[in-house]
């Protein structure tokens, strides 16, 4: 199944910090579950059919059921900390609760992060590490928390590995741009213009790796937070478009009909209208 990663819950089975030795080899013992492999200093040599060689600042991702074979420089050994977890896709829908095990997630085998991914990586591990006692009531809180965030900065660097040229980076701010600053009056032009990149350029970015262009984007992240403010609140509408970047009550109206089929009005009376209980047999 494929990962919606905000709906990502975590079980932590085992957490091991790993200083190996020259001569170091082994094997991955558990293939059943998800496991990462955090090299935090050192060299080596992984194998999974294929070589791969790691190094500090390298995240390893085995999905469950793959081989792993490793073996630790003999001038520089390896200094790790592996988890081993499972993770599931646990979404809220009009029917309630639905779980949905994952048999592996969106990410490479290997990935080298930057040097401010790395540090924030380091922490992470370190923090699980630390933070994880199973056997204390709510000991596992904090290190799932951490365990999610590690996901997050996965994900989230995981685009890097095929585009590392300074106008995809450009992309990538001006998507941030969007998501924060979505309740601004926005301009695509003028984020291009900010961040040194042609408009052609964003909307052929943002196609490839969104399918959908720049100002789609935008209207998506418009309209998710004015139904969360419609479904949640009693803000009055005209409040609700200044919130989320439009001009006006009648241009928030009209977009928002367009995408959801309804007025504003009338899809908060739908959303917000009580259940009626139904009797007992």
């Amino acid at each position: 199944m494929k990962s919606n990663w905000n709906d990502i819950v975590v079980h932590i089975f085992w957490v091991l910090n790993k200083l190996t030795f020259k001569g170091w080899e082994d094997i991955r013992q558990n293939k059943s579950r998800h496991s990462f492999y955090w090299i935090h200093e050192g060299e080596g040599v992984f194998r999974t059919g294929e070589t791969f060689h790691v190094r500090k600042g390298n995240l390893v991702y085995l999905a469950p059921g793959l081989e792993l074979s490793m073996k630790s420089s003999d001038n520089d050994p390896l200094v790790m900390t592996m988890i081993y977890f499972d993770c599931a896709d646990y979404r809220y829908g009009d029917a309630g609760w639905g779980l949905q095990p994952l048999d592996s997630l969106e990410l490479p085998l290997l990935q080298q992060m930057d040097r401010d991914r790395a540090i924030r990586m380091d922490l992470l591990f370190e923090a699980l590490h630390r933070d994880w006692i199973p056997s204390r009531s709510g000991g596992e809180l904090l290190s799932k928390g951490h365990l999610l965030a590690i996901l997050e900065c996965a994900h989230q660097a995981a685009p890097f590995e095929d585009e590392q040229d300074s106008t995809f980076r450009s992309y990538l701010k001006v998507k941030q741009e969007l998501e924060e600053q979505f309740h601004q009056r926005l301009h695509i032009e003028d984020l291009a213009r900010k961040h040194s990149v042609s408009c052609s350029y964003l909307r052929k970015m943002f196609i490839r790796h969104l399918h959908m262009s720049p100002k789609a984007y935008l209207d998506q992240i418009r309209n998710d937070h004015a139904i969360r403010y419609l479904s949640y609140s009693d803000i009055p509408v005209k409040k609700i478009a200044e919130a989320c970047g439009f001009n006006d009550e009648f241009q928030f109206s009209k977009a928002f009909k367009k995408m959801n089929g309804s007025a504003p009005s009338a899809y908060r009376a739908a959303r917000q209208q009580p259940k009626t209980l139904q009797p007992e047999p």
